[in-house]
């Protein structure tokens, strides 16, 4: 069971840094 919530938690992280990741090539385009 922990181990499934570890996995849980670097899913997120890891779409969290999509997001910015994406955020920022929003914000290069815009400009």
């Amino acid at each position: 069971m922990s181990e499934q919530k570890v996995k849980k938690k670097d899913s997120n992280e890891l779409l969290n840094f999509l997001m910015i990741i994406i955020g920022l090539l929003f914000i290069f385009k815009a400009v």
